[in-house]
Order: C-alpha cells, then structure tokens, then sequence
C-alpha cells in the first residue's frame, strides 16, 4: 500500500481521527486529509511523531519491510534502549507472543485475554485447577528445537529451546538434571524452598528452626540439606556463637527465584494445562536416543 493508505488504516486500527491524530502531532487536520488522499507528504521531521501515534515504526508507514534479521535485532533494540527492566520485560514477552500468532497466520498483536474457552475448568485451590487455553496454546516444534507460549492472563508463559550442539541426550544423559530432579522429588525439601521463598530477604537463620517452621522431619536434617545445595538454594555451615558451634542455613533468595521459577513454571505448564486444544505445527521427528 502507499503512504497515502497506510496511514488511513493505520490511524483507524488506532481508533483516531484525522483531528485526533493532527493534535498528536502538532499541525492541523487539513494536514492530515492530504497526506491520505495522497495530495501532499508529511515533513520528514513528523516522522517519528507520525509513527509513535500510530504505534507503528516508520517503514511500516512507507510499507518497507527490512529484509535482514540484523534490522529486526537493532529494531527490537531500539525499542528496548531507555526502559526499565520491568517495561522491557513486558515487551520481550509482547515479542515473543507475536512471533508465536505470526507463525501461525495470526494478528501479530499480542492480548493477554480471557475468554470463554480461556479459564479454570475445574477446581477451587491452585494444585487441582486445570486450564483450558483453548484460543492461546501455541506450539511449535522442529527436530531442532521446541517453543511453547500460553497467550493468558491466568498463565502468561513462554519456553524456547533448541537442540544443544552434542544432542537431545545432553540434557537427558545429564547427572545434573537427574540430581536436580529427584531433589525436586523430595517432599521435605519442597517445604523448605516453599517457606524460603515466602522471605522476602536473604537470610540466615539456625537450620533447626528452618526445618521447624518449613514442618520438615528433623531427623533427616543432613539428607535435606544436601538436596537443597544440589539445587544451589541453601548451604549448611557451622558457625560458633557464644563458644558453642551452631549449625546455620545460609540462603539467597535472589538466586532462588532465578534458578527454581523456571522450573516451576515449566512444571505447572506441564500438569495444569490442557495441550490437546491448542495450535501446534511441525513434529519432532528426529530420533533422540
């Protein structure tokens, strides 16, 4: 389309008028009539004004679309440069989603919405509700890669993940992922991490007050903590306090939070949601063994 059309359609998916749109940019709307009627061109100075009204980038308002990935990257990092780790957060994830609707012949726009299909199906309490994500579970899947994204206000989540370069079998084969697994498994240990995570500090508190308050069995205090510097949350050390050693339960919630939240979040994607009514595409047919 021409510039003439591009900016009538895009001021009416910004639900603006010629008069609304004037104003944002600071000329009249006679201006504006003429730029889409094709009679005259904006000054190149309003670009940037045009653009930021419209929500859109000033190739799009001439119809360009850059042909190199490098120009999407410095597109994306011009968006990110000068805001806070909280609104770039939200616009990685708005990327993210967007890419997931385009590959599947969607309106890029991202909407994190409720609808009829998208809502708890059943149950009161978290651990037994399930979701039906029925117009937002986007799947794709290739031999070399997996990604997954829920477009939900109930479940804002989305995982990437590509074949590493020796396999699948490096991460099945892993020791470590095992380990961390099965320490994951542990009932006692989940308990601790529960109550440590309600903290809303690093802390250092005696590890039989820890095992107390989590309501963990004391008696498998050594077992525990080995689980828990497994998952590099917490570490037991012997301290003396008046004379006398003193068992303490050293732990970084920061750390925590970065390294478990993932891991829950795939995790609760795994048992609450119901994949069987998404949109998907590909297969993994590479074998992996």
């Amino acid at each position: 389309m021409s510039f003439a059309d591009n900016v009538k359609t895009y001021r009416a998916a910004a639900n603006l008028t010629q008069e609304q749109l004037a104003a944002a940019v600071g000329i009249s709307a006679q201006a504006v009539s003429k730029w889409e009627n094709a009679e005259s061109m904006p000054d190149p100075i309003l670009l940037p004004d045009i653009a930021d009204a419209l929500n859109v980038t000033i190739d799009e308002l001439y119809g360009h679309t850059p042909k190199s990935v490098d120009a999407v990257y410095r597109a994306l990092a011009a968006q990110l440069a000068g805001k806070n780790n909280e609104e770039s957060a939200h616009l990685l994830f708005d990327t993210v989603l967007s890419a997931f609707r385009s590959v599947f012949g969607l309106d890029s726009t991202p909407e994190l919405k409720s609808t009829r299909e998208d809502r708890p199906s059943f149950g009161t309490d978290m651990d037994s509700r399930k979701f039906d994500i029925v117009t937002s579970d986007y799947c794709v899947i290739s031999d070399t890669g997996l990604a997954q994204a829920y477009e939900s206000k109930y479940f804002p989540y989305a995982s990437l993940l590509m074949e590493p370069e020796d396999g699948w079998r490096t991460i099945l084969d892993s020791k470590l992922a095992w380990d961390f697994i099965c320490a994951m498994g542990d009932e006692d240990v989940m308990k601790c991490i529960r109550y440590l995570l309600t903290r809303n500090e690093s802390i250092e508190m005696e590890a039989s007050l820890l095992l107390k308050k989590s309501g963990c069995d004391a008696s498998r205090k050594d077992e525990i903590f080995a689980k828990l510097e497994t998952l590099r949350t917490a570490r037991l050390e012997v301290i003396e306090i008046n004379g006398q050693p003193r068992e303490i339960a050293v732990h970084y919630r920061r750390h925590m939070m970065r390294r478990l939240l993932p891991f829950f979040a795939a995790a609760y994607a795994a048992a609450t949601v119901n994949f069987g009514n998404g949109r998907g595409t590909g297969q993994l047919t590479k074998a992996i063994l």
